[in-house]
This record gives structure tokens, sequence and C-alpha cells, in this order.
């Protein structure tokens, strides 16, 4: 039963407001007043200003509401952007310092290979390599 209410409830069903109408009517009607007065403290006009500010004022409850939801996912989005610009960042040194090792050894091929100028990778692409060739005594610096 709450939750067929509740799905009611959540989806703002127009005759909410009728509902809210006929209820504030109806205490302005039932509520007791003074022998010399004899009417309702609230009349229907009362009633219908009643209800409209009540609507209103849940209209902008639930505004406040997606707008807080709306702000905590904005910043889910902003951390996770954070994260893909630092992994962005790292993956260009990384493409960088590979550019950097392969122009080395193209100008270690273009001076016939000396062996004891064998470019040495620099530690960042260590993991990306086999580095077993080129991590050794005769290879010399790593890379600008």
């Amino acid at each position: 039963m709450a939750d067929k209410i509740k799905l009611l409830l959540t989806v703002r069903p127009i005759w909410l407001l009728g509902v809210v109408i006929l209820v504030a009517f109806a205490g302005g009607i039932l509520t007791p007043v003074a022998a010399p007065v004899r009417g309702p403290i609230v009349d229907i006009n009362d009633t219908i200003l009643i209800a409209v500010l009540i609507a209103l004022g849940a209209f902008v409850a639930q505004l406040y509401v997606d707008r807080g939801q709306m702000m905590s996912r904005i910043g889910k989005l902003e951390s996770d952007l954070q994260g893909f610009r630092d992994e962005n960042t790292n993956l260009r040194d990384d493409l960088a310092a590979a550019a950097s090792f392969i122009n080395r050894i193209g100008w270690w091929v273009t001076q016939g290979m000396p062996p004891n100028k064998r470019p040495r990778p620099p530690q960042q692409l260590a993991e990306h390599i086999d580095a077993e060739l080129w991590m050794n005594d005769e290879a010399i610096g790593g890379t600008d």
C-alpha cells in the first residue's frame, strides 16, 4: 500500500490539487466560529488561494530537490573529467617519451648502429616495452 501511495505522489497527479482544495475548503467550513459570525473562516476564494500557494510551494520544493540532484551529478562529472584529464596527461607524456626514443633509435640507425651509442629508453617506457635489449651497460643516456 505504501508503494502505491509513493507512486501516486511521485507522478504528481492533477487530482491531488483538487484534493488539497477540498480539504482546505472543508477545513474552512468545519472550523467553529463565534456566535455573531455565521460563516466559515475560510471562504472559497481563500481556499483556492491557499491551494495555489501550497501547489507553488510544492513546485518550488521539487525544483530545489532536482537542483540538488543535478549539482551532485555535475560534481561527479567534474571529478570524472579531472580523472580523464590526468590520464590524458600521463598518456601524452608517455607518447612524447616514445617519440623521442624512436627519434634516438633513428639517429642510432643512421649512424651505423654503433654498439657503444645504443640509446636507452626512459623509465616511463620500460613498463610498455621489452627493455632487456636496451637496458644494459652499453646503452647510453635517456631521451630528451
